[in-house]
């Protein structure tokens, strides 16, 4: 069996759309020439041989239909066969009280590359932060915003903290009179470099406390007799 085709339909109030069939980096050398970087092949053509799949491009607030269908025989003309349909609704980004934002990390970089070519994200500019954030970068800065003064606070606990959008709009909340705290991962590694570098370059160090987590040490006793 030479893998499996995704559909995607996708559904968002008015609107239906059966969208063509998902597109995967993969392919198989019988339907195409050349190979190009950066190009996205069709997967009824170019099936994925893999259990594991990740739709990088589903948006917040649609229900989505993912249809796969299994191919077999040869991969210069694979027949459909068995199929199943699994339907999926994507939650909103803002909720009442608690918004949920998820960035790009490692698991997207093969659509970094086809994007902004092998390139650091300070060599390619702002578009390729844009891209990374999803929307997390700048939620987070506005959410900080609303701290206009002495009787807000902010307490912030952070891994990476690196980013300019957030770190300006601490800064910013602190001048106001706002009350902000934050913690940052300080163990003796490239991260902790970073952070405390980036703390420096803002003049955050009076606002801030690192954290070095030694974990957890367990200790057993016996039972008495």
């Amino acid at each position: 069996m030479p893998g499996f085709a995704r559909v995607r339909i996708a559904t968002r109030r008015s609107y239906r759309r059966r969208e063509v069939l998902a597109f995967g980096i993969q392919d198989f050398r019988q339907h195409r020439a050349v190979s190009t970087p950066g190009i996205l092949y069709s997967t009824r053509q170019h099936p994925i041989q893999g259990f594991t799949w990740s739709d990088f491009s589903a948006k917040p607030e649609h229900d989505y239909t993912y249809e796969v269908f299994a191919l077999r025989r040869t991969p210069s003309n694979p027949p459909e066969s068995e199929k199943v349909a699994v339907d999926i609704t994507t939650e909103s980004e803002h909720g009442s009280t608690r918004h949920v934002h998820f960035n790009r990390g490692a698991a997207a970089s093969q659509e970094y590359t086809r994007r902004f070519g092998d390139k650091r994200p300070e060599d390619v500019g702002p578009a390729a932060f844009t891209w990374l954030s999803r929307g997390a970068a700048e939620s987070i800065a506005t959410f900080i915003e609303r701290a206009v003064g002495p009787g807000w606070g902010l307490r912030v606990g952070a891994y990476e903290f690196t980013d300019n959008k957030v770190l300006t709009a601490l800064s910013a909340a602190r001048d106001r009179g706002a009350d902000v705290q934050v913690l940052y991962h300080a163990r003796n590694d490239d991260e902790k470099i970073a952070n405390e570098a980036a703390i420096q370059k803002f003049g955050l160090g009076n606002i801030c406390s690192p954290r070095n987590a030694q974990g957890l040490t367990l200790h057993t006793t016996r039972p008495s007799s």
